[in-house]
């Protein structure tokens, strides 16, 4: 060891093959995955090494290496278990071809852990009174029906303005072992609306500029609310409830609807022809510590350069199988922007330009 953190990177070898069988069926059995199990460990090693600078003889050298594969795959199930939660939202909403857009675009804007929202659309304030916070139990018709099935049911249930919390006691389904929100967010097709919603419920602020990019029109806003943050105390008392509740034995609880104050991103939606234009803004929200240094997921078909935007250095990305994107951050580093379209890079471009104040 004293070896390789000296320099000797060949000394390396010898450890990865002395760990890595036992590493492997670690993150199989968080994963439940052989092919992400395999994928996995080779990012542990990689950040074993980047960080081994770091290790201290204090604390054996394996349980060091264990610590950053626990952190590794819990981060991979969080994002695992986010997607599959919205895309399955999203399906039983009606909406697909949208939101499914929406769903790309989201992820990469911000990592939503423990939340999935869908939107109903509105052309004025919808006003939702504030339910109290108790907790339910799902009582399915048949006994056949999915968790799945029974989010769809709870979801639909859902108003403008709405959210609900749930748990689903089994540990395939639910591998982190976590309570879930599902909300009901708004869509104003009058952009004068979107702004007055917004600042209501203190969304992150799009401006739709003056002159848009020739032969663009406004189609509709999107806001999607923010779920309880974990130490929140409506989580926490959430999360103590719906425990409690399934310690009886029912496999799917819920919470009463309740009434969200706040949103967590929105979108504007342009269109020219069959290209669409979408601006997307969302608060950053910090991912869990992880141990060791991220590694950057291969995409090859994607390529980025770095574009400076009126003294803001943004990132833009082609992707050969996808929709390209501009990325920036605003000067807090609070919100996240991105704007997306396919094939349109210069009205990405001119759209940016009138958005990033000089």
């Amino acid at each position: 060891m004293r070896r390789v953190k000296a320099g000797e990177v060949d000394g390396f070898e010898p450890i990865v093959e002395t760990y890595k069988k036992q590493i492997y069926i670690y993150c199989c059995r968080m994963l439940g995955c052989k092919q992400d199990a395999q994928d996995a460990v080779q990012d542990v090693f990689i950040k074993a090494f980047t960080k081994l600078h770091t290790y201290e003889a204090k604390v054996s050298f394996s349980s060091w290496l264990y610590k950053i594969a626990y952190h590794h795959c819990l981060n991979l199930l969080r994002k695992r278990q986010v997607r599959m939660r919205v895309s399955r939202l999203i399906r039983s909403t009606g909406h697909a071809d949208s939101v499914e857009q929406w769903v790309a675009l989201f992820l990469a804007a911000t990592m939503m852990v423990g939340s999935a929202n869908v939107y109903a659309a509105s052309n004025a304030s919808t006003s939702v009174p504030q339910a109290k916070v108790a907790v339910s139990t799902a009582k399915p018709e048949k006994t056949s029906v999915s968790f799945d099935d029974r989010i769809k049911e709870l979801s639909n249930k859902l108003k403008a303005g709405q959210m609900v919390a749930y748990y689903v006691a089994d540990q395939e389904y639910n591998r982190l072992d976590e309570i879930y929100f599902t909300s009901m967010g708004f869509v104003n097709t009058k952009y004068a609306d979107y702004v007055a919603k917004a600042k209501a419920l203190n969304a992150p602020t799009l401006t739709k500029p003056s002159d848009l990019p020739k032969s663009y029109s406004f189609q509709n806003a999107i806001i999607y609310l923010k779920s309880p943050e974990r130490t929140s105390s409506l989580y926490e008392k959430l999360d103590k409830e719906l425990r409690a509740k399934a310690a009886s034995g029912e496999k799917f609880v819920y919470s009463d609807i309740m009434k969200s104050n706040e949103a967590s991103a929105a979108i504007l939606n342009f269109d020219k022809g069959k290209v669409k234009l979408q601006v997307v803004a969302s608060y950053i929200v910090p991912e869990q510590p992880m141990g060791g240094t991220p590694v950057p997921q291969k995409k090859p078909n994607e390529k980025k350069e770095t574009i400076v935007i009126n003294g803001v250095e943004c990132i833009y990305t082609t992707d050969s199988k996808g929709r390209d994107h501009l990325d920036w951050v605003d000067e807090e580093q609070q919100i996240r922007y991105s704007i997306w379209a396919e094939s349109a890079k210069s009205d990405v471009l001119n759209y940016a330009k009138k958005m990033i104040a000089k």
